[in-house]
């Protein structure tokens, strides 16, 4: 298996691990206080940026 397809296959270890509520190294997750639905809405080119601006 090539580089790539390793990292992906360690990420979705990872994210199964996370889902089962098993501790993940290294893993940090942030929660927003509150999301702008609205604006998510508005930007359906990149949502995630609307999001990401909530928790700055």
């Amino acid at each position: 298996m090539g580089d790539a397809a390793e990292r992906i296959m360690r990420g979705l270890g990872e994210a199964l691990a996370h889902a089962r509520g098993e501790d993940v190294a290294e893993l940090v997750v942030r929660i927003p206080a509150m999301v702008d639905v609205a604006a998510v809405r508005r930007t359906p080119e990149d949502p995630a940026r609307v999001v990401e601006e909530t928790l700055e």
